[in-house]
């Protein structure tokens, strides 16, 4: 916590985006990702909420995720809906239980030391330099290419996407405003056909009945075996 301190000392408002995903929501993870996305997440958030309290900072804003919803029943998923790990023996949801302690550790400490806080849950944010283990560039990656890809389920699953630009403008006017905000499209979401041509550059066309895309009929399971 010194380290950290030392780092912002008269601060008014503190943003923290830090934090590890690992393929965490993509079915793919090791022991070592698992831990590592619980170790840096959660000592990182308990550092910086300390930090905060020893430093009088006005308002913490923390960087949660939609994942904190688990397997949501409701689209678009309201604020109020409750807070769930699916399977806590799965490593796929480490990230999800990472935010949600997160989202406690920021709640309680604020409260305790009388510091604002705001809560932001992200909705798959997407932009430049973000990387290739996301579903958005490995689509375009796959049109460019003209290759085949795969989307578990039938295509009419809908998934709300968040660009960059849009959601670092939400942060900075959430330097004054709401607790908890989920960050995200103002519409129901998009299925995955519709996807493949709004994320392809112009010079990629795609008919509207035939294309690269295909289904895997049912949905994995996400419960560990």
């Amino acid at each position: 916590v010194g380290a950290v301190v030392e780092e912002w000392r008269r601060l008014d408002v503190l943003v923290n985006n830090a934090g590890v995903l690992r393929d965490a929501t993509l079915g793919k993870v090791t022991d070592e990702d698992w831990a590592l996305t619980l170790d840096v997440n959660l000592r990182g958030v308990l550092n910086v909420a300390q930090a905060c309290a020893v430093e009088d900072v006005r308002r913490l804003v923390f960087s949660s995720s939609s994942e904190v919803y688990g397997i949501p029943s409701e689209f678009p998923t309201p604020e109020s809906a409750p807070l769930v790990v699916p399977d806590p023996t799965n490593p796929r949801w480490s990230y999800a239980a990472s935010k949600i302690a997160g989202e406690l550790v920021v709640t309680h400490t604020a409260r305790r030391h009388g510091f604002e806080y705001v809560i932001l849950r992200y909705h798959n944010v997407y932009g430049p330099a973000m990387g290739e283990d996301h579903v958005v560039p490995q689509f375009i990656t796959r049109l460019i290419r003209d290759e085949e890809f795969t989307v578990q389920g039938d295509g009419s699953q809908r998934r709300a996407f968040c660009y960059v630009d849009d959601a670092v403008e939400a942060t900075v006017e959430r330097l004054n405003g709401e607790v908890v905000l989920s960050v995200e499209d103002d519409g129901p979401g998009i299925p995955p056909e519709d996807l493949t041509r709004q994320t392809a550059c112009e010079r990629i066309r795609l008919d509207e009945d035939e294309g690269p895309l295909r289904h895997a009929g049912s949905l994995p399971a996400l419960r560990a075996s």
